[in-house]
């Protein structure tokens, strides 16, 4: 099983109504965010489920098949669940690291719920943004859904951890 050299970065971005911006340090929106945690299980079955700000670091990982994040927002707790295509993403981390086999790449975890937007997109020093499409997701805030996505196809409490 091969391992990528890749990081999160969730919460650090929010939707305009056309792209994707990164916040500025002293934005009212931003400071009202506080992150709880970043879980993943990986395609090769492996699963980081500590809560930590390990993930947030470089790491050499397999590929993510799922993604759980966890934050505080407006005195509210949400969770948003990601599942990634496995052929998608096999094919953009094989095409990425192939081409630049020392590359350090950066996993977005781009979520507005002021726009109710929710994507995960990959970058790199150098590299282009991709957004990894046909990604399912399901949001929560205080365990109520709030959103999922329009390709959404888990049987319900999938979300569950087992």
């Amino acid at each position: 099983m091969r391992q990528y050299c890749y990081r999160c970065i969730p919460l650090e971005e929010y939707f305009d109504g056309e792209k994707w911006r990164r916040f500025d340090q002293g934005d009212v929106s931003y400071n009202a965010i506080d992150l709880d945690g970043v879980e993943v299980k990986r395609l090769d079955g492996s699963f980081d489920f500590s809560d930590s700000d390990e993930l947030l670091r470089y790491n050499s990982l397999g590929k993510p098949q799922r993604i759980v994040v966890k934050w505080q927002e407006d005195n509210a707790s949400y969770l948003a669940h990601f599942w990634l295509d496995e052929t998608i993403v096999t094919s953009f981390f094989d095409s990425l690291f192939n081409t630049f086999p020392d590359a350090k790449a950066d996993l977005l975890l781009r979520i507005d719920t002021r726009a109710n937007r929710y994507e995960i997109a990959m970058t790199g020093e150098g590299l282009p943004v991709h957004t990894l499409t046909y990604t399912q997701y399901i949001v929560f805030k205080d365990y109520e859904e709030i959103s999922r996505s329009a390709n959404y196809t888990k049987k319900e409490g999938e979300w569950h951890w087992y």
